[in-house]
C-alpha cells in the first residue's frame, strides 16, 4: 500500500503550509534467514518507490534504519557556459521491519526460525512545526 497522509493547511490546528508524508507498507516477501538478508528486502523495496518510510513484516525480525538519498532540484542558474546547473537535497527516508505479535511455537518452531522480539517500532511524524 503507498498510503499518503497530509494534514494543516489553514486548518483550525495548522495554520500553515499542508504537511504531507507518503509511506510504504507491505506484508513481504521472501525466504531470507538471516537478519542482515531481512533487512536488506525493505531497502529493495525502498528503490522502486519513493516514500518517508517504508514498513515490512513477514520475516518477524525489528529492525529500524535511517537512509539518506539525493533529491534533484531543476531550479538553478546558468553558468559561465550556458549550462543550467541546478541543485541536490538531501532528503531521510526511514526503512522499518516489523515485528509478528505472536510467541514462538507453531510453524516458526518447527521450520527452525527463532523466537521472536515482540518490541514494536514506534513512528514519529515530524514536521519542521514539531516541538520535539
Amino acid at each position: 500500500m503507498l498510503y499518503k497522509l497530509s494534514f494543516g493547511g489553514g486548518s483550525s490546528w495548522h495554520n500553515d503550509a499542508p504537511f504531507v508524508f507518503w509511506s510504504y507498507i507491505t506484508h513481504g516477501f521472501g525466504g531470507a534467514r538471516t537478519k542482515a538478508a531481512k533487512a536488506t528486502k525493505i531497502e529493495r523495496a525502498s528503490t522502486w518507490v519513493d516514500a518517508d518510510w517504508y514498513a515490512m513484516s513477514h520475516d518477524h525480525v525489528v529492525n529500524v534504519a535511517p537512509d539518506i538519498y539525493l533529491e534533484h532540484d531543476n531550479r538553478g542558474t546558468l553558468d559561465k557556459n550556458g549550462f543550467l546547473t541546478g541543485h541536490v537535497t538531501a532528503k531521510r527516508k526511514m526503512l522499518i521491519k516489523t515485528n509478528a505479535f505472536l510467541k514462538w511455537g507453531g510453524y516458526a518452531e518447527s521450520g527452525g526460525f527463532p523466537p521472536s522480539d515482540l518490541a514494536t517500532p514506534l513512528i514519529w511524524l515530524l514536521t519542521p512545526k514539531s516541538k520535539a
